[in-house]
């Protein structure tokens, strides 16, 4: 039997590698909106490179797991950080596979669809 690699619309658990370290949070899919989510174990770190709330970074990748091991790659991130433990995420786009693993270098020549109802 073919396992179902789709996903609905909803929210899921995640695991996301985030500057070098696995930190738990969310994803939502939702008709006509990309791909948000949460990091709910933001650290804060000491110097240069502390994270305040406000703060807004871009990152061209952010790469996941789901709890139902689905692999998620989120392209064109924003990661706002509210407050230490605390951010949010949107993407412009995010690609979903099971079993596949993450290429480190993501260079397509060629992206295929299918819809299903």
């Amino acid at each position: 039997m073919a396992k179902k690699l789709m996903l609905g619309y909803g929210e899921y658990r995640a695991n996301w590698e985030y500057d070098g370290k696995t930190l738990s949070g969310a994803m939502s899919l939702q008709p006509g909106r990309g791909p948000e989510g949460e990091l709910d174990d933001v650290w804060t770190e000491t110097g240069d490179d502390v994270l305040r709330g406000g703060r807004s970074v871009r990152v061209e990748q952010l790469g996941g797991t789901l709890t139902s091991n689905h692999e998620v790659v989120l392209l064109d991130v924003r990661i706002n950080h509210w407050w230490p433990g605390r951010a949010s995420l949107a993407a412009t786009y995010g690609l979903v596979g099971v079993g596949a693993g993450v290429p480190d270098d993501l260079q397509f020549t060629s992206v295929e669809f299918r819809s299903e109802d």
